[in-house]
């Protein structure tokens, strides 16, 4: 079990705790609750995150469907700028690819 503490944690029902932790285990939440600075009771690693917000539960579902073709042609690259240069790249070569195809079709 791992204790994430942070100085607010923003449940989705409830509201904000100043000073709280969440405790995930097996990639699940276990609990919640106040008093993030305290010691560990039980046998929970403890991460304290800082001055940060945390939202407990949140599902990030935020995707770009159109750029599934891409998985395995692009890196992560290290900056925005050199992603997002491969991504359009990539995207250039699928599309004279694609107008090949139709043209000895």
């Amino acid at each position: 079990m791992i204790r994430y503490r942070a100085s607010w944690i923003l449940p989705i029902s409830d509201p904000p705790v100043r000073d709280g932790w969440v405790a995930i285990d097996r990639d699940r939440i276990a609990a919640r609750g106040a008093g993030g600075r305290r010691p560990a009771a039980d046998d929970a690693r403890e991460v304290d995150l800082g001055n940060v917000v945390v939202l407990p539960g949140l599902v990030n579902a935020h995707t770009h469907l159109e750029l599934s073709y891409l998985r395995g042609r692009v890196s992560p690259g290290s900056t925005f700028i050199e992603w997002i240069r491969e991504v359009m790249a990539a995207r250039r070569l699928a599309r004279a690819s694609a107008f090949v195809k139709l043209l000895k079709a």
